[in-house]
Order: structure tokens, then sequence, then C-alpha cells
């Protein structure tokens, strides 16, 4: 889905590599005891936040 949205220019100039490393962080943080770094939910909310911003 993350390949087709950015085939679509719907992504906002996000890399689908960025989205993936949010996603295994989100699957790991939720399934695992893997705690999620102050530095990578900045990244995560900063990225999404340019994501959904309406050119």
């Amino acid at each position: 889905m993350v390949e087709k949205a950015q085939a679509e220019g719907l992504l906002n100039n996000v890399s689908t590599p960025n989205i993936m490393g949010w996603l295994r962080i989100r699957n790991e943080a939720v399934h695992t005891n893997q705690p999620v770094t102050r530095a990578q939910a900045t990244e995560i909310v900063r990225g999404i936040t340019q994501l959904v911003q309406i050119p």
C-alpha cells in the first residue's frame, strides 16, 4: 500500500523507506517490550505531520 501511495504522489515526498521504518518501530513497540526513544518518536511525529499536510 505504501508503494502504491508513493507511486500516486500521495506521500508529500516522504520516502517509502522512512515510512517502513516507522512501521517497524511501531510494530516492535506494540508486539514486544522494545521501547521507543524520544528521538524516534520525534522523527515519526514530524514525518507524519509532513505526510498529512495538504500541499
